[in-house]
């Protein structure tokens, strides 16, 4: 590499290892401007390359060991990053007609690999006609999305709204950011009222998946939050084209805010198993009680159900005095629920 060649327009030379160090930062410089992550780490590993023959031939005739042992280990990185990455867009290419027409049908923001490596961890289920996919405070360590037919909550016994193809079922604060892994108590009995299909996920495989895929969560977060409005327009339109009538929709009402409180009360039941609760994961919680309009009176209600105090919520732990209060009422509770 000690062959030279003239500038034109100048009588300086440079040398082929020198040309290769400039390219090596002018594709440095031009991986800054690019979002594919793919195409970043190909030009990672081109920049490297070329970084690598400059360090073997450096000009001084020397060879720089320390950045060419560096620059190699960074190839060898970024190649596995990018066999890695090709794997996943091939293992994209071999999804089923039928989810990839879920996708084209409610998860078109959703990029294809996301969408993938989330369908690949569900498992598709059909309902028979007035089924039950699980009942009222019922343990569930399931999230579902209505695929075809339709499914109906009911809470002692009333219905209180109906979903769709598209719409998610027991998310437990998924679209609040809330990464719940095992079981979470059910609000309402939930039944089909067509054979009817969906995708089930187990919460704890999923939360996982979420934790270690930024894109995908922002994604099904996104795609949560639209569910949520979704719901809340049918229960609109129910209300306002007759089909809860006049007569029953304070009963209705009342329904759907014991379900509020309910999931709630799951929720927040989850994230204080341990007696213990970080401030991001309060945060989680305020933001869902924002979503959801949950007071500090029904906050602190919830608190009181479950065994916790103001104060010990304030400083995140309980107290000894409030591990006794919570064994207590969660002996209560069971008690009650056998009964």
């Amino acid at each position: 590499m000690s062959h030279t060649l003239t500038l034109p327009l100048t009588s300086r030379t440079i040398t082929v290892s020198e040309i290769l160090g400039h390219l090596s930062f002018i594709f440095v410089a031009v991986s800054y401007s690019i979002d594919s992550v793919l195409h970043l780490r190909i030009l990672a590993v081109t920049g490297s390359s070329c970084m690598l023959f400059f360090t073997y031939y450096h000009p001084h005739g020397k060879v720089l060991w320390l950045p060419y042992g560096w620059n190699l280990v960074f190839i060898l990185v970024n190649v596995f990053q990018i066999f890695s990455l090709l794997s996943e867009k091939y293992a994209a290419t071999l999804l089923s007609s039928a989810d990839s027409d879920v996708r084209d049908n409610f998860f078109r923001e959703f990029d294809v690999t996301d969408w993938s490596k989330l369908v690949r961890i569900g498992k598709r289920t059909t309902l028979n006609k007035n089924e039950t996919l699980f009942k009222q405070a019922e343990e569930n360590e399931y999230v579902g999305l209505v695929v075809s037919g339709e499914l109906e909550c009911l809470v002692d016994g009333e219905r209180t709204y109906v979903l769709k193809p598209g719409n998610f079922v027991a998310e437990a604060g998924l679209h609040a950011g809330a990464s719940v892994k095992g079981a979470v108590k059910t609000s309402g009995t939930v039944r089909a009222i067509h054979p009817t299909t969906i995708i089930k996920w187990n919460r704890s495989e999923l939360s996982s998946l979420l934790d270690v895929e930024d894109s995908l969560r922002k994604s099904l977060q996104s795609r949560l939050s639209w569910d949520i409005v979704s719901k809340l327009k049918l229960q609109r339109q129910a209300l306002e084209n007759g089909g809860i009538k006049a007569e029953k929709a304070r009963k209705w009402t009342q329904k759907r805010n014991v379900q509020t409180e309910q999931r709630f009360e799951a929720l927040l039941a989850a994230f204080l198993v341990d007696g213990k609760i970080e401030e991001k994961d309060k945060e989680v919680i305020e933001k869902y009680r924002s979503i959801h309009v949950i007071d500090d009176e029904v906050l602190f209600r919830t608190l009181a159900k479950l065994g916790w105090g103001e104060t010990e919520w304030e400083k995140g732990c309980l107290e000894a005095e409030g591990k006794v209060r919570r064994r207590k009422e969660l002996e209560r509770r069971n008690s009650d629920c056998s009964l």
